[in-house]
């Protein structure tokens, strides 16, 4: 089976202020997906952060599965999923809403189960694109 992951980007720096604070050590970060390509009961994304499981295979959901870490000590600030492939729910809407509370300088880590293409709006797209992503605009089937 082929396991890719990528990250997406990270949130741009608005503001700069004057402080200082170290991390004693960077953090480890894994990022695996396996889309629709892998078969509808085969497919899953899974995030771990110094080899905790944040997102497992089990508790992954369709669509982007993202976390978000404090910039400077990488406690998570927001772990979420987006169902972007049914046009049941506006999860881009909610995503976009939340993306807007995500402070400067924090790690934006994303991966995908089975499709967050169908019906990711361009809102979303252009959130990835300002942060230097290139791999939001290849999603697809």
């Amino acid at each position: 089976m082929n396991e890719m992951g990528v990250v997406l980007g990270y949130a741009k720096r608005t503001k700069r202020v004057r402080t200082k604070e170290e991390i004693a050590a960077g953090s480890s970060i894994e990022i695996y997906s396996a889309g629709a390509a892998a078969g509808n009961n085969n497919s899953y994304a899974e995030i771990r952060i110094n080899g905790d499981e944040i997102v497992s295979r089990q508790n992954s959901k369709r669509g982007l599965n993202l976390v978000v870490l404090n910039g400077p000590d990488h406690k998570i600030l927001l772990n979420g999923s987006y169902n972007l492939y049914t046009d049941k729910v506006d999860d881009s809407a909610r995503l976009v809403k939340d993306f807007a509370s995500i402070p400067a300088g924090s790690v934006i880590i994303a991966a995908v189960k089975d499709d967050a293409s169908q019906n990711m709006k361009e809102s979303v797209k252009k959130i990835f694109t300002e942060m230097g992503s290139q791999a939001v605009k290849n999603l697809g089937f």
